[in-house]
């Protein structure tokens, strides 16, 4: 996650960052005899019950917030806070529970939401009442939507929701 944290802390001191159109980095590329370890590829778990499933995804927010902090004003820092984790929440979140749902089982996605509980993820955001309840509110919607939501239609509309989160 340390890119992420530092190109939140370049773009919050003013800073560029360089954007390309070009695909630079080629991905699933094969070499005989060697292998990389995916997410994908361990074997599904067993699990007989939901065991929490903490994630690096839980920790996103969090980082993020904490390379622009010390250029936030600080009347300021409450609805930044709250913005970055509306994110986090909306767009980066919910992928995750259905590509879970995937490649493991449902019982690891809800471990995964475990993981996501406002009370871990909210942990030291000062937020206030108002945009805390929000939060707690929008956890509780995506992630029921993501735990339940079909996974054929998630993928028939994977590329119309990229498109919208990219806007």
């Amino acid at each position: 996650m340390y890119q992420m944290y530092l190109a939140c802390r370049i773009l919050a001191a003013g800073g560029r960052l360089l954007g390309l159109n070009e695909v630079l980095v080629h991905k699933d590329i094969q070499i005989t005899g060697e292998s990389a370890d995916s997410y994908a590829r361990r074997p599904r778990l067993r699990l007989r019950r939901v065991q929490e499933q903490r994630l690096p995804l839980s920790q996103y927010g969090q980082v993020a917030f904490d390379a622009i902090s010390p250029y936030l004003d600080p009347s300021g820092r409450s609805r930044c806070a709250a913005r970055i984790m509306s994110q986090v929440l909306l767009f980066t979140y919910p992928p995750w529970l259905l590509e879970y749902r995937r490649v493991q089982t449902w019982r690891f996605a809800a471990g995964v939401a475990l993981g996501m509980r406002p009370a871990k993820v909210l942990s030291g955001l000062e937020l206030g009442r108002f945009r805390d309840a929000y939060l707690r509110c929008l956890y509780g919607l995506v992630t029921v939507a993501g735990l339940l939501f079909p996974k054929r239609a998630f993928e028939l509309l994977r590329p119309a929701l990229y498109a919208l989160a990219k806007r």
